[in-house]
């Protein structure tokens, strides 16, 4: 069996190969398609090949690549083609979009929007807020993985959806990592986890140690689905307005907040899960201009005051 990232893989390939490469590669012979026939492909989906006649993201365009590169690379393994043809292909370079993430007045209207949609979704958005984990983390946490003393929580897992299944399974990075959180959310944590108790006392179930956090059942023995979070997220977006914002920009505001605030990147980036710290200079090193500012003061005052002689020129006069 396949284990749950490797199928959630597997799933995304799939579509992508439904979507994209059957309707336009299905009655072909693997041994007619060319290089330059592959490079007109990808530009005909990177200008009108998404929902509608509209460009499809490159992010989408390079997954078909790969679906196409590895098909014809196994193609050749088999004896079927003498060369792969992908390999010399032309997909659309990564460019990475500027994050602009929300600001705190607009996390605090998301925040109090949740908490007056559900309780419960409240939380679960403060955790984002405060922790900057990934969707999917915050879906998997079990009460276990709640620790009042030092307050820490401990990310571990995440939950993916394969299909109308939720899986448990790693991390994106396959590590975990334990994250401090402060005195006010420690106690909205107490109050949540009683809540959670006297809601399963109510309909004769007992709430287990490992229990979900986030759960439809009254034993937390589900976890939430992340994408029903996105939904509902989506929801009180458009009613405060804020379109733009997406769930996962929540986890960029808590990355861009801190290092303004100027915390290391080293602690920002093992709080937010990375692989390392490059990834997270990567994505954000353009998203600190208040830090940036900061530095530019800090080696202008280390030079000192601008030598006299800056108005003349070489040969002596004034400029």
């Amino acid at each position: 069996m396949a284990r749950p990232e490797e199928a959630t893989t597997e799933r995304g390939y799939r579509w992508i190969t439904e979507h994209f490469v059957r309707p336009s590669f299905g009655d072909r012979k693997v041994a007619s398609i060319r290089t330059l026939e592959l490079d007109h492909w990808y530009q005909q989906l990177r200008t009108g090949g998404g929902a509608g006649g509209r460009p499809l993201s490159g992010r989408t365009v390079r997954l078909c690549h790969t679906v196409m590169r590895q098909s014809l690379e196994q193609a050749r393994k088999w004896g079927l083609i003498a060369r792969n043809p992908a390999v010399d292909a032309t997909p659309p370079a990564a460019r990475r979009t500027e994050i602009k993430p929300p600001s705190i007045a607009q996390v605090h209207g998301l925040l109090k929007a949740a908490f007056e949609f559900d309780p419960d979704f409240g939380v679960y958005l403060w955790r984002l807020a405060v922790t900057g984990c990934r969707r999917g983390e915050a879906c998997a946490l079990r009460w276990t993985d709640i620790h009042w003393e030092p307050a820490e929580i401990a990310i571990s897992r995440s939950i993916a959806q394969i299909d109308q299944e939720r899986i448990e399974k790693d991390t994106k990075t396959h590590q975990a990592r334990r994250v401090a959180i402060d005195e006010a959310t420690r106690e909205l944590l107490r109050e949540f986890h009683l809540r959670a108790r006297e809601r399963a006392l109510a309909v004769g179930v007992a709430l287990a140690d490992d229990a979900f956090l986030f759960s439809e059942e009254p034993d937390g023995s589900a976890p939430w689905r992340p994408d029903v979070c996105t939904n509902w997220f989506g929801r009180l977006r458009a009613e405060l307005g804020l379109d733009h914002v997406r769930l996962h920009d929540v986890r960029h505001f808590v990355a861009t907040a801190l290092g303004d605030a100027g915390t290391n990147i080293a602690t920002i980036s093992a709080r937010l899960g990375h692989r390392d710290k490059a990834t997270m200079l990567n994505i954000y090193s353009h998203s600190f201009p208040a830090a940036d500012a900061e530095a530019g003061a800090l080696m202008g005052t280390s030079l000192g005051a601008v030598p006299n002689g800056r108005g003349r020129s070489r040969s002596g006069s004034a400029s």
